[in-house]
């Protein structure tokens, strides 16, 4: 009897899967030899032939292998390749499913991934069988979730990840996580032993999911690969240990001890507690059973209780670390000249450490820390100095989203650049306004924990390779208590990785006590914030002292407290115009030249205005026609300050473009100014 494939099945599963797919490219339909895997038929089917053309093509080769003599296996990937020839992973075009080969527990296994995905679009029966050790042997089952949109490009490696994570998840096949990977169909036929036809269990084809939803999902509850196994010890990663744990708790068969069991597991993994948390509450709220609601609520209650007893067990029971102390090897200092230190902005951040700036609230630091991010992404000046070009994070608790706009939106005129300049540059912003931004929190025994949200910085900066991240404050980031020597340095020590992790800088944004603010000193609690630190930077509000009609709050003055690799730089004076803040006498050279010659040419041009008009001005700051004070109230001087101008005054008589005049008789000689150099005897 020869063997058919069913058509309407592959028919079904084709529309299922391929209902996303584009126009272009090609399918390719693929059987192998059951034996040695050698390729018995490779047929492209290009996209552009509809769906029907797709089923008789594999109708046709579904047939071929199912009557060919030699048991072979009809398994086209679910995917879309660029040409026709091949079908790598460097060939692939468009990804179309989240595929799961359950082969462990395939009924259990599919109660937890729908648990957690919702329900698959095509739940398939391969054809084998699981012997279920022993007793009645359960049908192996291929889960598919189509998704909403094709992965391509970069979506490709999430969708590889996804399928990883989901197998760890369950003990699925883990050569099934190339998007590439070849899978058998429903509708053909399973040929290992007694021939048995691979059939739709159930199908949805409505159902589509989210890759990165999924993902996250994923993420959440797949166990994590540890460090490094023990010696004799059982992996993290072994799936069924892992699989029947989740599957205690998911059924509803046992909450405590499989939260307790796996609770026990994470720590061991090097799992934050706080991460450990997030993903037994993520199983927790995935269970399928019927609620008792009063003992799942304890239980879920209880999860960060459970987390903190397993981490105690855990510190009690890790010995401490063998073999001999790692001395530095300072043989080839002889030979190698120190390397240079590096600097985010010279003299100012170092690079590789922690930067305190500290400000008392309305002052301006976010304002200057945005400017900072902003100077190191276009490669400009930052208050009179030049920081090192490259990509910047600004990790905000405090502003939304519409705020660092308006900010930015000031910066970005100053400086004469778009918002697609600070993209191009890498300028990256996260605003966690009204939500937790907390990167660190001390446990039990006062030790200072990374959170998720910190591990997810961390991973960003190794990614990004920041030059600056500036952290927006420590008030909101730092769930610690700050007058704790010793967890105030474990968090700048983390503060600290995240330098090293972005070889780059990272300036923490703090706001000092009353007693921080009269004394001058810009510090809150513990003296250990100073002492932790490389470097740090105190704004504070200041009063203008020539009244020249200014308000006292536009003045602010940059200190550098400390610096420990270096010279304390001079104190910058800045005030605050046109939505940021600009030194008073502290601008890069080019860009001070530029707006001297300005001011310069403002004062020359009213000057000469009134001289035609025989409204003589004086040099003298206390006539009433004082020069600076008539020129920055005439309509063609008012984009200049009278401090601008007092300035330009004395610097236009040292270069002799304007001079001291005088008429009137010796007794009421009066003094004026007028254009040009003092004219020469016998003029």
């Amino acid at each position: 009897m020869l063997l058919e494939p069913d058509r309407e099945q592959l028919e079904i599963f084709a529309d299922a899967i391929f209902r996303r797919a584009g126009e272009e490219g090609f399918v390719t339909i693929r059987s192998f030899l059951e034996e040695g895997g050698r390729v018995l038929r490779i047929t492209p089917a290009a996209r552009s032939g509809g769906l029907k053309f797709l089923v008789d093509a594999c109708e046709d080769d579904a047939r071929r292998a199912a009557q060919n003599p030699a048991p072979a296996v009809f398994c086209p990937p679910l995917a879309v390749f660029i040409g026709k020839d091949r079908a790598r992973e460097e060939d692939l075009l468009e990804g179309l499913a989240l595929s799961v080969e359950c082969d462990q527990h395939p009924r259990e296994a599919r109660i937890v991934l729908e648990g957690l995905l919702g329900s698959a679009t095509v739940v398939v029966r391969s054809g084998g069988t699981w012997s279920n050790g022993g007793t009645a042997p359960e049908d192996k089952l291929h889960l598919h979730w189509r998704l909403k949109l094709p992965a391509t490009g970069k979506s490709l490696v999430i969708l590889k990840q996804a399928r990883d994570l989901a197998a760890r998840l369950v003990g699925g096949d883990p050569s099934n996580k190339p998007v590439c990977h070849p899978i058998r169909w429903p509708g053909s036929w399973h040929r290992k032993a007694d021939p048995r036809l691979c059939t739709i269990e159930q199908v949805d084809a409505d159902v589509e999911i989210d890759l990165d939803a999924a993902l996250a999902t994923l993420q959440k509850a797949a166990p994590p690969q540890p460090p490094k196994a023990k010696p004799n010890g059982t992996s993290l990663g072994e799936s069924s240990e892992w699989l029947t744990l989740v599957r205690n708790i998911i059924t509803g068969a046992s909450y405590h001890s499989s939260l307790v069991a796996l609770a026990a597991r994470l720590v061991g993994s090097k799992m934050h507690d706080g991460s450990a948390v997030t993903l037994l509450r993520a199983i927790m709220s995935s269970s399928t059973a019927p609620q008792d609601t009063a003992r799942w609520q304890a239980r879920f209650d209880a999860i960060p209780r459970i987390v903190r007893s397993a981490r105690e067990k855990y510190q009690k029971d890790e010995s401490p670390p063998a073999g001999p102390l790692p001395f530095i090897d300072m043989q080839p200092w002889d030979t190698n000249p120190a390397p240079p230190r590096p600097w985010a902005v010279t003299d100012r951040i170092p690079i590789g450490q922690p930067t305190l700036f500290s400000g008392e609230g309305a002052a301006g630091k976010t304002l200057v820390e945005l400017q900072l991010c902003v100077a190191h992404v276009i490669g400009r000046d930052w208050l009179g100095g030049l920081p090192e070009f490259g990509p910047a994070i600004y990790y905000g608790a405090e502003d939304d989203a519409d705020e660092l706009h308006r900010r930015l939106t000031a910066i970005t005129v100053h400086y004469g650049v778009k918002f697609s300049d600070l993209i191009d540059g890498g300028l990256h912003l996260l605003s966690f306004a009204g939500e937790d931004a907390v990167l660190a929190v001390p446990d039990r025994q006062g030790k200072v924990q990374p959170t998720p949200l910190f591990e997810r910085l961390l991973e960003a900066a190794a990614d990004i390779r920041p030059k600056h991240i500036g952290i927006d404050a420590t008030a909101d980031t730092f769930a610690g208590n700050e007058i704790d020597r010793s967890q105030v340095r474990q968090f700048v020590g983390l503060m600290r990785k995240l330098a090293i992790t972005a070889n780059g800088s990272v300036v923490l944004l703090a706001h000092p006590s009353l007693t921080g603010i009269n004394s001058g000193s810009g510090l809150s609690g513990s003296t250990a914030w100073h002492n932790s630190v490389r470097a740090r930077m105190l704004l504070r509000t200041v009063q203008e002292q020539d009244g020249d009609g200014q308000s006292a709050s536009d003045l602010r003055e940059l200190s550098f407290l400390k610096n420990n690799y270096g010279p304390l730089s001079d104190a910058v004076v800045l005030r605050y115009q046109n939505g940021l803040f600009l030194p008073v006498a502290g601008q890069s050279t080019l860009e001070k030249l530029a707006r001297e010659q300005k001011i310069d040419g403002a004062f020359l041009d009213v000057l000469t205005k009134l001289t035609r008009q025989n409204r003589p001005v004086s040099p003298s700051a206390h006539a009433s026609n004082y020069a600076p004070k008539i020129i920055a109230g005439h309509p063609d001087g008012k984009a200049y300050t009278l401090r601008d101008y007092k300035v330009a005054l004395e610097r236009l008589l040292a270069a002799d473009r304007i001079h001291i005049a005088s008429f009137g008789p010796p007794s009421k000689t009066i003094r004026h100014l007028a254009p040009g150099p003092a004219p020469t005897e016998g003029d």
